[in-house]
């Protein structure tokens, strides 16, 4: 009887304390867990900060592909000057804007050089003559380039002849520059002025600048 009491009694302490099934593999699965977090939790790691070099690579590439906002400002109060110093909105001539060797190219007509701009530039009319005469540019494009920029800007011309005349659309068309920056401010290495025409035209279109869109 003692014998038998014995023998339940260690049956039964023993199928209290032994593992049961399942107890040694949730055992190991407690042990297992906080190695798998940390894995998951390093590949997350990984995988962000791969996510954030792609993100400042595409941010340090849209910035080269754009202007720094002080010489974009500069470069469009230029071509504001342009349009006020050709009509009759102030008292000097356009050739300021250029660099020395400069060109003005109107049509295909290549005008060069300080002394041959400002000749040009003060054969158009001034003061009272050039009233009713405003043309504006818009759609101004600047790129940066390894020498400056690369600015492209459409211009349209409004005249009205007389008093007792229609207001006109005399010209329209587009403008294609290349700009440095001198220590006197951004100055036009070239401009380059053609006319739009019509549908179906034959004439060349300048293709204008663009910044890259990755």
């Amino acid at each position: 009887m003692y014998h038998t009491s014995r023998r339940c009694v260690s049956a039964f302490t023993h199928g209290l304390y032994a593992p049961r099934p399942g107890m040694l593999d949730f055992t190991q699965r407690r042990k297992e867990e906080p190695m798998k977090l940390w894995k998951a939790l390093s590949c997350a790691a990984v995988v962000l900060a791969a996510m954030n070099t792609v993100w400042l690579y595409g941010q340090q590439s849209r910035l080269a592909s754009m202007l720094p906002a002080e010489d974009y400002l500069e470069i469009q109060q230029l071509y504001s000057y342009y349009a006020r110093d050709v009509d009759s909105g102030t008292q000097r001539d356009a050739s300021w804007m250029y660099t020395d060797d400069g060109v003005w190219d109107v049509q295909g007509t290549r005008i060069v050089g300080r002394e041959a701009l400002q000749e040009f530039y003060r054969n158009v009319p001034p003061g009272v003559t050039r009233n009713g005469v405003r043309h504006f540019s818009t759609n101004l494009v600047l790129v940066p380039t390894e020498e400056g920029a690369r600015g492209s800007a459409y211009m349209l011309a409004l005249e009205r002849r007389s008093e007792a005349a229609e207001t006109e659309i005399t010209v329209w068309g587009k403008y294609e520059d290349r700009l440095v920056k001198t220590s006197d401010g951004w100055r036009f290495k070239e401009r380059i002025w053609r006319s739009d025409t019509w549908y179906d035209s034959d004439a060349p279109v300048i293709p204008s600048p663009f910044a890259p869109l990755d």
